[in-house]
């Protein structure tokens, strides 16, 4: 059985839904993966516009809200293959 788990207070979770993604306001989706489907993952804001982005305690890589893109520590966009 996998332990429930519990974002520290000031982080943001969002749900990734059936298709990989969640919905960032209205009518926009960033792809998260499909991997995590119908889980939560938690986004942290740095600065505005900004934003780490965690499944449970693992740093998925940095949001950025003008490209609508996960990427990793590096500033590489992460890809499907």
């Amino acid at each position: 059985m996998i332990k429930s788990w519990k974002y520290p207070s000031g982080i943001c979770t969002k749900y990734v839904c059936r298709n990989g993604a969640i919905r960032w306001g209205a009518r926009k989706w960033v792809v998260v993966s499909t991997t995590l489907i119908e889980k939560y993952i938690g986004l942290e804001q740095i600065v505005p516009g900004k934003w780490r982005v965690y499944y449970r305690d693992t740093l998925l890589g940095y949001l950025d809200e003008r490209e609508l893109r996960i990427q990793d520590q590096l500033g590489r966009l992460l890809r499907a293959e």
